[in-house]
C-alpha cells in the first residue's frame, strides 16, 4: 500500500500496483517494478509441451472427420477432445524425435458391435476391396454407415463416412493415382445414420502402392 504526501496531488511513496513511489532530495518519482525473467523451462517440461503439440497439429488434420467418428461421445466432452483422448498415446519416440504411430489411431470408439471377419485386398487396378459380414448386436442395423479413412504417406487423406452400408457385405473403393513405392494405412470405422452410436474403428493395415 502506498502514502500520498501533502494530499491528492502530491507524491506517493510505496507500492501501488505495478508502480512504485519514492522520493529523492525533496522530489516524487515514480518507477515501474522490475519484470521476472521467465523462468527457463525444464527438459521435461519441453518434452510435454512438444508431445502436446505433436498429437495437436495430428489431431487439426482430421477435424471434419473427428467432428463425424467422435458425435456419439458429445454428450460428456467434444468430439474433438474425445479424438484427443482415445489418440494421446500414439505418439512415440523420445524427446525430440517423436513420431505418430499409425498403426494405434483410432478414428472412432464405441460399444456398437462392428463388422465380423472384415477382409480387405488391393488389386491392380487400385480397387481396395472389401468383404465382411454382419452382426447384429448391440444395436446395429442393417442401414448402419461404413466409414473409410485411407491416409496416404505423404499426409493426405480421403475420407467417405457412406462408403457402404452394413447390409451390404462388400464395398469396391477406387484409389488416386499414388506416387510410385508409397504407401497408404487404411481405417474402417461403423456410425449409426444419426451419428449417435459407434463402433470401435479397425486399422487394416498398410498397403504398398504402385
Amino acid at each position: 500500500m502506498a502514502q500520498i504526501k501533502n494530499g491528492a496531488n502530491g507524491g506517493f511513496s510505496g507500492k501501488a500496483g505495478s508502480v512504485i513511489g519514492y522520493q529523492y532530495r525533496g522530489k516524487s518519482y515514480i518507477k515501474g517494478l522490475a519484470s521476472r525473467k521467465p523462468k527457463k523451462p525444464s527438459a521435461k517440461q519441453l518434452e510435454s509441451r512438444a508431445r502436446f503439440g505433436m498429437i495437436q497439429k495430428w489431431r487439426s488434420q482430421f477435424t471434419n472427420l473427428f467432428a463425424i467418428t467422435f458425435k456419439n461421445h458429445t454428450h460428456e466432452r467434444s468430439a474433438q477432445n474425445a479424438a484427443h483422448a482415445f489418440n494421446v498415446h500414439i505418439v512415440k519416440g523420445e524427446y525430440p524425435n517423436f513420431f505418430i504411430d499409425r498403426s494405434e489411431m483410432v478414428i472412432s470408439s464405441g460399444s456398437m458391435s462392428g463388422l465380423k471377419d472384415l477382409t480387405m485386398n488391393l488389386s491392380e487396378d487400385l480397387h481396395l476391396n472389401f468383404t465382411w459380414d454382419t452382426i447384429y448386436h448391440n444395436g446395429a442395423i442393417e442401414t448402419d454407415l461404413l466409414t473409410l479413412l485411407v491416409w496416404y504417406q505423404d499426409g493426405t487423406c480421403e475420407v467417405s463416412t457412406t462408403a457402404a452400408q452394413r447390409m451390404d457385405k462388400k464395398l469396391s473403393y477406387v484409389l488416386r493415382d499414388p506416387e510410385k513405392g508409397s504407401f497408404a494405412d487404411i481405417y474402417v470405422a461403423v456410425l449409426s445414420n444419426d451419428r449417435e452410436r459407434a463402433a470401435n474403428s479397425v486399422y487394416m493395415g498398410r498397403i504398398a502402392l504402385k
